[in-house]
């Protein structure tokens, strides 16, 4: 093989690889615009999703809506858990704050165990699993929500931003199950 066959046959090999990586890149780009923007949330920051959900490397490496699904459910549990973790703590402290450290913290049991339903039920019924994150955004939120309405602007600004995510892990997770 001649030197200029040779380069051609790289530069063609360079071309190719280069040209995967992109398109792999945008598909994953893609099914993660996908799910922000199509949770039919009113006030849905769509932004502030495709963000939180492109900086986790797992996600951002989907390649289909079953795999986005799983890596968004187990980014958001670790997240969830993390933040129950500061409610135990804040709960221990003695402050005019204990019951929405309290009903937050079991909220989050509830909505723990509800995504790890929905992670093993994923592979075999996608609808039940769009079920049970349903029902953590709906029912085991509900008695955390009602506390900080009720605390109003004394409301606990991590507990806030730990519950915006949690919001864009479920209906990011429930849009991309209702795609498989």
């Amino acid at each position: 093989m001649s030197s200029s066959s040779v380069s051609i046959l790289f530069t063609i090999t360079i071309s190719v690889l280069l040209f995967s990586t992109k398109s792999a890149a945008a598909s994953s780009s893609s099914l993660i615009n996908d799910a922000c923007s199509t949770t039919n949330r009113d006030n849905f920051d769509v932004k502030s999703c495709v963000a939180t959900l492109e900086s986790d490397k797992k996600i951002a490496s989907a390649k289909n809506f079953h795999d986005l699904s799983a890596a968004i459910l187990k980014a958001g549990i670790v997240d969830t858990t993390a933040t129950r973790a500061y409610l135990i703590k804040k709960a221990a402290e003695k402050s005019n704050q204990k019951d929405v450290y309290d009903q937050c913290k079991l909220a989050y049991d509830s909505v723990i165990g509800n995504i790890k339903g929905a992670l093993s039920e994923l592979d075999d019924d996608p609808m039940s699993a769009t079920y049970d994150l349903s029902l953590a955004s709906n029912d085991s939120m509900q008695p955390c929500l009602a506390a900080l309405r009720a605390a109003g602007a004394a409301a606990d600004k991590t507990v806030l931003a730990g519950n915006n995510d949690l919001f864009i892990y479920i209906f990011s997770a429930i849009a991309a199950c209702d795609k498989i």
